[in-house]
């Protein structure tokens, strides 16, 4: 006796176009669960809104801290020296993106003499650090807007 059953056929066309179409769903899919679910300096809370006040001698990073939304910022620069000094300062994510990254002014200050600076920022909700190259005795302060 002889078996002759069917011979499957191989899938059509629409199937195969199916099944491409379900695979390239499922992966936008993924991706958006990805990047909806991602971390990252815009996904954190909100900074608390309290005033930073920062100050030293010379050139060095300062301590790390939280800043986010509108905020005005100061620094004071001294010359203690006897012979004038020169300042400059940039703020810094602790993460270091690059775009995030904020000139707070440069400056210099005559012998015996304090210069100032005063500029408004509009900062992502992280955490900071200000770069500072110095001669001088410097403050900055951060204040809410």
């Amino acid at each position: 006796m002889t078996y002759e059953g069917k011979r499957q056929r191989p899938p059509s066309f629409a199937v195969i176009i199916l099944f491409i179409v379900a695979f390239v769903v499922a992966c936008v899919l993924l991706g958006v669960i990805a990047y909806l679910n991602r971390s990252g300096p815009s996904s954190r809370p909100p900074a608390p809104r309290t005033v930073v006040r920062l100050s030293g001698d010379g050139t060095k990073n300062t301590e790390s801290f939280h800043l986010g939304g509108a905020n005005g910022v100061t620094w004071f620069a001294t010359d203690k020296s006897g012979v004038g000094c020169e300042h400059r300062a940039i703020l810094q994510s602790t993460d270091n993106i690059a775009s995030l990254a904020k000139s707070l002014g440069y400056g210099l200050v005559s012998k015996d003499d304090s210069k100032s600076y005063s500029n408004d920022l509009y900062l992502a909700s992280t955490d900071y650090y200000v770069a500072v190259t110095s001669t001088c005795s410097w403050t900055f302060t951060f204040t809410p807007h």
